[in-house]
């Protein structure tokens, strides 16, 4: 076989591993920037109990961080209880939009995620360049919940700034 069939057959064999880095996601954080990369929470959590939270990132210089900020979500909401349940029954029914059934769901014990729950920087405790340990206590937990949500607040050039969100995995029920 002549060189130029083995370069084009070395070529077709590794186009598709060189063109696969095209893909990675870890592209060069800008100046100033935090890019959160991991949540690592206990896995089973209590209401009203403290826990601690790491978050990984990765940024160009140590960051300024502000606060921390999470809140529990539903990765897979209750279908049966979801807004486009009640929106489809008050549609097909004499009932008013915003009746006591989709009222029911804001007040009710099923929602999509809670509200934010902030950890000041005095909950905050760098353990490396690129991990900090965040002290954080559970509150506004439902048993559906099955995930936390974290962003980080932070001071670049003297504008806060807000990070990308990390997600991860947690039981929030409670055995009886």
């Amino acid at each position: 076989m002549n060189r130029g069939k083995r370069l084009g057959l070395a070529l077709i064999f590794f186009m598709p591993w060189l063109g696969s880095c095209a893909w990675l996601p870890f592209q060069p954080v800008a100046p100033g920037e935090v890019r959160l990369t991991r949540l690592e929470v206990p896995e089973t959590v209590q209401e009203d109990m403290t826990y601690d939270v790491a978050l990984s990132f990765r940024s160009d210089s140590t960051p300024m961080i502000r606060q921390v900020c999470c809140r529990w979500a539903s990765l897979v909401p209750s279908v049966a209880h979801s807004s486009m349940y009640w929106y489809n029954y008050e549609a097909s029914s004499d009932e008013p939009m915003g009746s006591a059934r989709s009222r029911w769901l804001d007040e009710g014990a099923y929602y999509d995620f809670s509200g934010p729950l902030c950890a000041e920087e005095d909950a905050i405790r760098a353990i490396s360049q690129d991990r900090v340990i965040v002290r954080l206590q559970a509150r506004e937990l439902k048993p559906h919940f099955n995930a936390l949500e974290c962003y980080m607040e932070y001071m670049n050039n003297g504008r806060l700034m807000e990070s990308n969100r990390v997600r991860a995995r947690v039981d929030t029920s409670t055995s009886p």
